[in-house]
């Protein structure tokens, strides 16, 4: 008699624990199966992060709800003032890699500020400068003799006409 009783303890623990454990599969939203990954804030932005997830995407949707299964998904709605691309032929940023003189030639219309920000892959911010530029196409030069040899990530921001208008450079500091 001992030995039911012993049984009946264990299924009532674990039946009720099956449940718990595959009842969220069913109803779950906003959720992935990965091996590993997490989310972090930079001073450059936020960003997430899986590994081993799935790559097959699916969607399904009716009238209430849509729900697509797969990749991380980018969430599409922003805040703030409107952002342009700036594209190759906006701006020329030479040599790179750089031993020690990184030059900007912009090729934009009319005046604005032009806002520099480099950062090492740690997020951390080295340098950050600001010019007025009269036509849109004086160069500039940013001494990086300073620095390490190492990768770093230049932000790059041109106001113009309440417009701002960016984009991010890789950038390797090298000792040839």
């Amino acid at each position: 008699m001992m030995y039911l009783e012993k049984i009946r303890v264990i299924a009532s623990f674990v039946l009720p624990f099956i449940i718990l454990v595959s009842t969220p599969n069913i109803i779950s939203a906003q959720s992935t199966v990965n091996t590993s990954g997490g989310s972090n804030t930079l001073s450059i932005g936020a960003f997430d992060y899986s590994i081993g997830e799935m790559t097959v995407v699916s969607t399904q949707s009716n009238a209430n709800i849509t729900v697509t299964q797969g990749l991380l998904q980018v969430e599409s709605s922003s805040l703030g003032t409107p952002e342009e691309i700036l594209s190759d032929q906006d701006l020329t940023i030479y040599p790179n890699p750089t031993t020690d003189l990184l030059y900007i030639k912009p090729s934009l219309k009319g005046s604005g500020e032009l806002s520099i920000k480099l950062y090492d892959l740690q997020g951390r911010r080295v340098s950050e400068r600001t010019f007025y530029l009269e036509t849109g196409l004086e160069k500039q030069k940013i001494d990086l003799s300073y620095l390490q040899e190492a990768t770093y990530m230049l932000s790059v921001e041109f106001i113009h006409e309440q417009k701002n208008y960016r984009q991010t450079y890789k950038i390797v500091k090298s000792s040839l």
